[in-house]
């Protein structure tokens, strides 16, 4: 689908409160019309938006559809709580689809090429290397942000998204090598079910 279909020189203002809320009653109503207006007005608008965070057009277009596609769902049955905020709501959609989207990329080249988080301590920082790059690096910083433990957030940060020496690690969390290799198997183990878990959520 080429994005300039949908754009057009009738269009509201989408910063409009109050347009926004009639709208957004307009397409609760079965109004055809109106989503097409919804379209043409945030057509440009999104797809700048998908384009300043991802650099592939097949993907971009694919998750430009598919926000269209839940928000209007969403506003047929009457599900947006604040329909004065649908530009929010279009972004946040949006936002969530490329995070999806890097999640499932990420996975897919974890295997592609046999570079596990598993066997990542083996094979040094080849592995790592492969998928840290733009996109997967906001990914997995955000996966380890979410871990529970100070201690594994501190370690996966410093020792792979720093890429610092084991020892600079060591005499940074007071840790044996014994331990550190421990630690690092278990911090390993939890930062894979995050990322397991938001594949789980984007193929479900």
């Amino acid at each position: 689908m080429n994005s300039e279909y949908y754009i057009s020189h009738n269009y509201v203002n989408v910063n409009d409160i109050a347009l926004m809320a009639s709208l957004a009653e307009r397409i609760k109503l079965n109004d055809r019309h109106a989503e097409c207006e919804l379209i043409n007005s945030f057509s440009a608008y999104l797809m700048s938006f998908i384009h300043s965070k991802l650099n592939e057009e097949q993907i971009s277009l694919d998750i430009f559809q598919e926000t269209f596609t839940q928000v209007i769902i969403k506003l047929r049955q009457g599900k947006l709580l604040k329909p004065e905020a649908l530009k929010y709501y279009i972004t946040s959609t949006a936002s969530h689809l490329i995070y999806q989207a890097i999640t499932y990329r990420t996975i897919v080249q974890y295997n592609e090429d046999n570079e596990s988080i598993d066997s990542l301590q083996d094979n040094g920082m080849s592995g790592f290397d492969c998928v840290v790059t733009d996109d997967n690096t906001r990914l997995l910083t955000n996966a380890i942000d979410s871990l529970p433990t100070e201690r594994d957030r501190q370690l996966l940060t410093s020792y792979f998204l720093h890429q610092q020496e084991k020892k600079t690690v060591c005499d940074q969390l007071n840790l044996t090598s014994s331990q550190f290799d421990r630690v690092l198997f278990r911090a390993k183990s939890r930062l894979k079910e995050v990322i397991t878990l938001e594949f789980d959520d984007y193929i479900n």
